[in-house]
């Protein structure tokens, strides 16, 4: 299998991703579609920084969309209880209603996704800011 950049899609040695459940997805639909070329994955030296911009980036709006799914959830449910006319039927429906809107804000966010980078052996996954303490 040939190693390619997945940044500038050229062949190239670098630092592999981690094969998550959407990369497993899209090998899968594209090996029924018969378009897979089988490549290894991988973020090449000159592209590291902006393959970690890019999922920070992605992570930053997935938690922004769960933040502001679950804001309007929980607004949409007091609605429902609080209503007047509340009875259970409505409650569901606003409970429904809510897993719906999550399931789309995931899908939507799915458009700026961008697969993490596998660290390597050794290697500290975040630098580590906090001096160790005098005695």
């Amino acid at each position: 299998m040939a190693k390619v950049c997945i940044i500038d899609r050229e062949e190239k040695a670098g630092i592999p991703i981690k094969e998550d459940i959407v990369i497993n997805a899209i090998r899968a639909i594209k090996r029924k579609l018969r378009i897979s070329t089988g490549n290894d994955l991988v973020v090449c030296a000159a592209h590291v920084e902006e393959a970690k911009k890019r999922r920070e980036r992605f992570e930053r709006s997935l938690m922004t969309s769960a933040g502001i799914g679950a804001v309007l959830g929980i607004i949409l449910v007091l609605l429902a209880i609080f209503n007047p006319n509340r009875s259970i039927v409505s409650v569901l429906q606003a409970i429904i209603f809510l897993l719906l809107l999550v399931l789309i804000m995931a899908a939507l966010s799915l458009y700026q996704y961008f697969p993490a980078i596998k660290e390597r052996a050794g290697a500290p996954s975040r630098p580590r800011h906090v001096a160790k303490r005098r005695r």
